[in-house]
């Protein structure tokens, strides 16, 4: 793998209509235009490119997606449109394809990463191409977008063609070590908080064995330029066809906790060691083991995960985790509370634990039950009696009234808004819970927090420090929007050329094709 380094621009494009010219003299009349960018300059470069594409036939179509991009800035086929002409008098047709690929230069660490991912949108504009052609029926207009909405498993299939046809094409290049780079990014991503990304899309690292062997019997050296393409396809093909729907649905089994795990804020280590250590699902393991090599992970050693939540062992472990810690907290907080004379050690423990729902983490939640113990800490006290006795009988009775399942709930429910790109807070929490059966004491739990004087004190305070940012210097200036790309010309003779199984709460699927099924689209293809 290339040592990380700041992309030059020029050099990225310089491939990217390599790629393009390739793509068009496997199918001719074919643009892909790649709208190459930094963070924070997609709408800027997208301004430029719809000034490139003017004199394509299916410009105007692709203004559609140009101008609707989405909230990501993620590298992604941002759309393919199709212009269809009549030639010879009307008595046949011929379409024009117009593709637009955005690629974020700062999300790759180096050039190969980068040509990799290129290649992997090349192949999605391809293979739409292909369904279009297949699928084309009479209701298709002159000019339109073409969609295609994929199933889980289906998106797993493409993306695995993709990676396998972008690791093929680079090979051809001599870059030997596409397949481990390609394998190390989507391992990596496995393991990794990324906003509006779905790994369990892309199961090309639990392939690596399978793809490493077939490549050592291909004649990369020896295959002309002009039959690159067809055999990249023909491979990516072939290889994927060795994984059938249980194999890819393993890849999922494992990323599912995994991501569950990253997005509570643990450790590329300390995931891998619970895969390993606590799962009993032998795949689950298997791929936690390759992630270990392919990565260079050392596991947090079994000793130091006792006490981690662990989405990849059963319900039950993770439940009788739950209420050990939660007896730990109630002899500690309560301790604390008597060695101060003062219930605010099991107050202050209560507002910790609910603001940690927010991130997600719920081991161990018993906030209602420190609560209801503070309450009756400071009753006894005023009657002098046995402060200690009192605050351990009402929270013992109380811890019982929120059920673990119901806590893993929002935990679950907080990583999946997460990863969607949503920050939580403790009023999403509170609306969340409100007149669900079984949340009642959860729900009021945190209508304490966040009516207690102390936690609205830091509100306040955290407010306000956000307000200063824009009172701070102002830093280094952008960095310099993306070159533009050569303007389309329309040439009939000749190509044209043209400018990255757990319990889950389902994400909600848009009833339209509208922004949000863009979104869709660019998990489906990133």
């Amino acid at each position: 793998m290339e040592a990380q380094t700041e992309l030059k621009l020029d050099n990225v494009q310089k491939f990217c209509r390599e790629i393009a010219q390739e793509m068009q003299t496997y199918q001719k009349n074919l643009t892909i235009h790649f709208v190459i960018h930094h963070d924070g300059q997609r709408l800027d470069a997208l301004s430029m490119a719809a000034q490139d594409i003017l004199g394509h036939p299916a410009a105007e179509t692709a203004m559609q997606f140009l101008q609707k991009p989405g909230r990501s800035e993620l590298s992604t086929l941002l759309g393919t449109a199709v212009a269809r002409e009549n030639i010879l008098l009307g008595l046949t047709t011929r379409d024009h394809f117009l593709a637009l690929c955005a690629l974020n230069i700062d999300h790759f660490a180096s050039m190969s990463e980068a040509r990799l991912h290129a290649y992997h949108l090349a192949w999605h504009v391809l293979d739409i191409i292909d369904y279009h052609r297949k699928d084309v029926d009479d209701s298709f207009h002159d000019n339109e977008v073409i969609f295609r909405e994929r199933s889980a498993i289906d998106a797993c299939y493409a993306n695995l063609q993709a990676d396998i046809f972008a690791t093929s094409m680079c090979r051809f290049q001599k870059e030997a070590k596409a397949p481990q780079v390609m394998a190390r990014l989507r391992g990596g991503a496995a393991l990794e908080r990324r906003t509006l990304q779905t790994p369990e899309h892309f199961p090309f690292a639990m392939c690596i064995d399978t793809v490493d062997a077939l490549f050592e019997k291909v004649p990369f050296d020896r295959t002309p330029k002009k039959l690159r393409v067809n055999k990249a396809l023909r491979m990516a093909r072939q290889i994927s066809l060795a994984y059938d729907i249980e194999s890819l649905k393993q890849w999922a089994t494992f990323c599912e906790p995994a991501q569950d795990m990253a997005w509570r804020g643990m450790s590329k280590e300390r995931i891998i060691s619970t895969a390993l250590n606590t799962s009993s699902n032998t795949y689950v393991r298997a791929i936690g083991f390759t992630l270990k090599e392919l990565l260079d992970i050392e596991p947090t050693p079994i000793e130091k995960i006792h006490d981690t939540y662990s989405p990849f062992a059963d319900d039950l472990v993770n439940q009788k985790l739950h209420n050990k810690i939660v007896e730990t907290i109630c002899q500690d907080v309560i301790a604390q509370g008597v060695s101060q004379n003062s219930a605010m050690p099991m107050l202050k423990k209560a507002n910790e634990q609910n603001t940690e729902l927010t991130f997600g983490r719920t081991l161990g939640w018993c906030a209602n039950a420190l609560q209801a113990a503070a309450k009756a800490f400071d009753i006894a006290k005023k009657n002098n009696t046995d402060a200690y006795s009192a605050a351990r009988q009402e929270f013992i009775g109380q811890k019982q009234q929120v059920s673990w399942e119901s806590i893993d709930d929002i935990g679950r429910n907080v990583m999946m808004k997460q990863r969607s790109g949503k920050t939580v807070t403790l009023s999403d929490i509170r609306n969340l819970t409100e007149g669900v059966k079984g949340m009642e004491k959860l729900h009021a739990s945190i209508d304490k927090t966040i009516n207690d004087p102390s936690y609205q004190h830091k509100l306040a305070a955290a407010s306000e420090l956000e307000n200063t940012k824009g009172l701070q210097p102002i830093g280094l200036a952008p960095k310099a929007a993306a070159p533009r790309a050569a303007a389309y010309e329309v040439a009939p003779s000749g190509p044209a050329l043209g400018g990255r199984p757990q319990k889950t709460v389902p994400p909600q699927q848009p009833p339209q094709k509208t922004e949000q099924q863009q979104s869709s689209q660019d998990e489906q293809t990133e």
